[in-house]
């Protein structure tokens, strides 16, 4: 039987992206995000996302978790040029569905160039980013890139440094609700029937509809980057979920176990 590997896929290789072609087949697991922080920027003139090896930085990057066997492992190695251009390296993976922690394998610009940390770090990539890629058919000469963001003094790294999990603050009901009018944004998570049927009555309040199951609107949150956020759902689970999502894109994310009902 041949061995199936997990691997997770931020940029090119999403589904409906330049390279899908290569994962389109494929058994796809589910959407996550990486349990830790590291930072995805876009370099080189051709416009490629790069995840690099530098814990604590960027974000718990967005992305899409694949099976593959020996053979399709190898078309993907292809595609990255792995060994010599991007590495292979192990990241843990925290699944939305099932809210289950994985070990997946992801390609990673481990030799860059140190100019690449003063580019944005990105959350996710999108399919706005994609517009600017150029296909390596497209390409004059498909190696000349690499050596604008490639350092070759550097050496292959075997593994990514484990980490401490930077986790939401967790606040009873009762504490939450007497600091309501402390926090820039109350997100409120809930389902539309839920939000229409009541909802606090504050300003700071926005309703992101069931944002735990679609992890692409933490774009539409762009604004409240660096913000003191509290989230809060109809008894906990959920908000958990996207306190988790946010930790690393808020200046401080606070879950409310207690929900809405607790919240009045």
């Amino acid at each position: 039987m041949s061995q199936i590997f997990r691997v997770f896929v931020y940029g090119t290789l999403k589904r409906g992206y330049p390279n899908s072609h290569l994962t389109k087949d494929l058994k796809k697991i589910g959407e996550g995000q990486l349990a830790y922080k590291l930072p995805l920027v876009i370099g080189s003139s051709c416009h490629i996302p790069y995840l690099l090896p530098k814990v604590g930085k960027g974000n718990q990057v967005l992305g899409e978790v694949y099976e593959v066997n020996q053979e399709e492992l190898n078309l993907l190695d292809k595609l990255e040029g792995y060994p010599d251009y991007y590495n292979r390296l192990i990241v843990d993976v925290n699944l939305h569905e099932c809210r289950e922690k994985v070990q997946c394998m992801a390609y990673i610009l481990d030799r860059f160039k140190d100019d690449l940390l003063e580019k944005e770090f990105l959350p996710f990539y999108t399919i706005e980013h994609a517009t600017s890629y150029i296909l390596p058919a497209n390409r004059e000469n498909p190696l000349d890139h690499r050596a604008e963001v490639m350092d070759y003094s550097k050496q292959s790294l075997t593994s990514i440094p484990p980490v401490v999990i930077a986790m939401p603050e967790v606040l009873s009901a009762d504490d939450a609700k007497s600091l309501l009018p402390t926090f820039d944004v109350i997100l409120d998570v809930r389902t539309q029937k839920e939000w229409d049927a009541g909802h606090l009555q504050l300003p700071s309040v926005r309703h992101v509809d069931s944002l735990h199951q679609h992890p692409e609107k933490v774009a539409e949150l762009h604004d409240i980057k660096d913000m003191k956020c509290l989230v809060h759902c109809g008894s906990g689970k959920r908000a958990t979920a996207v306190g988790e999502m946010l930790t690393s894109f808020t200046d401080l994310t606070i879950v409310c176990p207690g929900g809405y009902s607790g919240l009045q």
